[in-house]
Formats: C-alpha cells, structure tokens, sequence
C-alpha cells in the first residue's frame, strides 16, 4: 500500500474492528504461550491489556499493521492476521531475539 492507502487503511472504522478482533485472538493465544517465549512477560501484559480494552489499541494496530508493505487495500483476514501476530513483539515492547 502507498503511504495515502495505509493511511485511510488505518483510519478505517471497519479495518480497525477487523484488527480488534484478531487483536483480541492474538491477545488470548499470548496469554497461554509458554513463559520462556522470548520478551514473554511485555507480550503477556499486552495481552492484558488489549484483553480489558481492545478498542484503546484497535488504532495503534491498525496503524502498524497497515505498514507491511505485502499488505494489499483489501488484505484477507489471515493476512490480517499474520501481519499483527508478526508486529505483536514490537507493540509489547519486548526485546528481540539475540
């Protein structure tokens, strides 16, 4: 997507319900993945967070999922939700991989 398409991407009402709901799934996925996953604890309060108010962070998302450049103007929703599973870490805070 050009930079005027992630743009009105992000500040869809419809795309940014479709990123907080999968949002919410990643949320609940986080929350049981095991506790040595790498950057676990930042990813784990996400979760919680988004979990008690998926609407606060269904734009940030939106936001940071319209920037994959492999994004179409009408991504799927698996492609939805891959590129927010893919942007979850960064959105937690957490420290990458050495």
């Amino acid at each position: 997507m050009t930079l005027d398409e992630q743009r009105t991407f992000a500040n869809s009402t419809v795309w940014q319900a479709k990123v907080s709901q999968l949002a919410a799934k990643a949320a609940l996925d986080v929350a049981a993945e095991s506790a040595v996953t790498d950057g676990h604890a930042e990813r784990a309060a996400l979760a919680t967070k988004v979990l008690n108010d998926p609407k606060a962070w269904a734009y940030p998302f939106t936001v940071a999922v319209a920037t994959n450049p492999a994004l179409t103007s009408s991504p799927s929703d698996n492609d939805l939700a891959f590129t927010l599973n893919s942007v979850w870490s960064a959105m937690a805070g957490a420290p990458g991989p050495d």
